[in-house]
């Protein structure tokens, strides 16, 4: 068995970015193509048909949202669109929190400097 290199290489194995690319792209594939599809294509079967039978359930927001806006349903498409939506919710969250948070890590960051000059104008 040939030995790992750094950065995760085998020695005397040499792969351009190229091939990394085909070769985490062939893996991908092969995962996306193990997944239960059939299991997953009668679920929403099932839905569907329990919401053309069921007035109630259609009615309710929250079955309406997971059929169509939630991004894990299986009624979702998604289109390039559609992902760029999904990364601009996360990334507008993620920029939310940190923005909430500076103001404590400013708190927090001058804390810390104040506490070193004070511990280096203490040593000799």
């Amino acid at each position: 068995m040939a030995a790992l290199g750094s950065f995760g290489q085998i020695e005397g194995f040499s792969a351009n970015i190229y091939d990394q690319v085909r070769l985490f792209s062939y893996a991908l594939d092969k995962a996306i193509a193990r997944l239960p599809w059939g299991p997953i294509a009668q679920f929403t079967l099932n839905v569907a048909e329990l919401s053309k039978g069921d007035l109630r359930l259609g009615s309710k927001q929250s079955f309406r949202e997971f059929v169509g806006t939630h991004q894990m349903s299986p009624f979702t498409i998604a289109t390039p669109e559609f992902v760029g939506d999904i990364f601009n919710a996360a990334s507008a969250e993620v920029n939310a929190d940190l923005r909430a948070s500076i103001p404590n890590m400013r708190a927090s960051i001058k804390q810390v400097c104040e506490k070193f000059m004070l511990s280096r104008r203490e040593q000799p």
